[in-house]
């Protein structure tokens, strides 16, 4: 038999994991030599247990969306704590999770940035929006109540997850060692089409990488001041408003540029 390593792709790119595979050369059968997770268990560990490269130091932080709670992670070299760094804000596609972007978030942090990876609401280790599962208790306002309420957890919303976008990076605004004049989002696949969507309307954004995005490519046939144009004029101000910027001018357009065009403008080698 004849061994060969290669490497395997899973979920539109989001996480890639060593195979090893044996190719005998008569009947050309592949055998998959990896050991198999227990039925039911977890691809990705959750952060408790996930143990970060040596040099890399891994924090998780909470940051409110909308009043439910992200879950995020944050990756650096221990030789940069305590300085401003080129910070990266990621997510994950489709129905994945921050977990799957681990391997990403260690190797840009061990080029110099400062990595964000984040659950959106109902996904991952995230919390979720609430709902009554009956009437409500009658009250006055003013005093504390039980309820029986259900999680919402594992639905897509464009427009909610956008807001998680604009959300965790207020939350960087605020952090320390975040260089917010040099910040960039990567996206892939569904969110490859929220950054193109958040990049382009908030003027902290530097840089974005769209992998592979889910983002309508073909012009729009409808007329000048339609709706669509009348809704995305108020999407833009809105945006502008809750990020305290209703007095500036949205971003300059730019072009959606490869990783190692972002990292230069973020002025970090690749």
């Amino acid at each position: 038999m004849k061994r060969r390593e290669f490497i395997s792709s899973f979920a539109g790119g989001a996480a890639f994991f060593p195979l090893s595979v044996h190719a005998q050369q008569a009947d050309r059968v592949l055998v998959d030599t990896r050991p198999q997770p227990e039925l039911g268990a977890p691809i990705f560990p959750f952060a408790k247990d996930y143990q970060p490269a040596p040099d890399i130091v891994f924090r998780v932080v909470s940051i409110m969306s909308e009043g439910v709670r992200l879950h995020a992670e944050l990756f650096y070299r221990k030789d940069d704590e305590g300085k401003k760094l080129p910070t990266i804000i990621m997510a994950h596609g489709w129905g994945g999770v921050a977990a799957a972007f681990r391997r990403d978030a260690t190797e840009l942090a061990q080029a110099g940035y400062l990595v964000i990876i984040f659950d959106y609401r109902g996904w991952g280790e995230s919390d979720a929006r609430m709902i009554l599962t009956g009437p409500g208790p009658a009250s006055s306002g003013t005093e504390k109540n039980t309820a029986e309420v259900q999680s919402i957890r594992g639905y897509i919303d464009p427009f909610e997850q956008v807001d998680d976008w604009f959300n965790v990076i207020n939350w960087a605004a605020g952090e320390p060692m975040v260089d917010i004049v040099r910040l960039g989002l990567r996206g892939s696949s569904y969110s490859g089409g929220h950054v193109v969507y958040v990049g382009s309307r908030d003027f902290r954004v530097k840089a974005i990488v769209s992998q592979v995005g889910s983002i309508v490519s073909r012009p729009e046939n409808a007329p000048a001041g339609s709706y669509a144009q009348t809704a995305r004029d108020q999407a833009t101000r809105g945006t502008l408003v809750r990020i305290g910027a209703a007095h500036r001018a949205p971003a300059t357009p730019y072009t959606t540029v490869s990783t190692p065009r972002m990292c230069a403008s973020l002025g970090r080698r690749t």
